[in-house]
């Protein structure tokens, strides 16, 4: 009898290992390029997912520096924008038939690659930091590559006085 709970223990534990392992992913913040939004060594939770949507966090690897990165999705694939002096200005297509236009300052090498396009291409996404002022993202590295994107930021779960949904 006791050698049959200790095996349904352990496959009851492997089995929520593996399903934690495919579906999420926990990740410290290093930095302050997302603030006020989550600070400097919080931990978040991240949600695996196929199904990107505009003004979520996600997590990224960044293929220069080899860390994962979490930034806000603001430029989705077919969404049109142009290059003038250097600056992206992104039309945002929503469902409903309404576009917003928003302005970035770009980098002169991301600007330069950008000016071949004219519409951001499908599994691509244009990225910024909610601290605009020192965030490395899209502005400095290019659009983001759905297959490097690690998940969707759901959850706060360090510092304990701060756990809850992330936003």
């Amino acid at each position: 009898m006791k050698k049959n709970f200790i095996l349904i223990a352990l496959s009851i534990t492997v089995t929520c290992l593996l399903i934690y392992t495919n579906l999420f992913k926990i990740h410290l913040i290093e930095g302050k390029s997302m603030e006020p939004t989550v600070h400097n060594n919080e931990a978040v939770l991240l949600r695996k997912t196929n199904k990107i949507s505009r003004y979520v966090l996600i997590g990224f690897e960044d293929e220069l520096a080899g860390n994962l990165l979490l930034k806000r999705v603001i430029g989705m694939p077919g969404d049109s924008y142009i290059i003038a002096s250097n600056q992206l200005i992104l039309t945002e297509k929503e469902e409903n038939n309404f576009s917003s236009v928003s302005k970035f300052q770009l980098d002169e090498n991301v600007a330069k690659e950008l000016s071949h396009y004219n519409m951001i291409p499908e599994n691509q996404y244009f990225v910024v930091g909610d601290n605009r002022g020192i965030s490395n993202d899209s502005r400095k590295l290019g659009f983001v590559n759905k297959e490097d994107i690690e998940g969707e930021v759901i959850y706060r779960i360090f510092p304990l006085n701060r756990i809850g949904r992330v936003k």
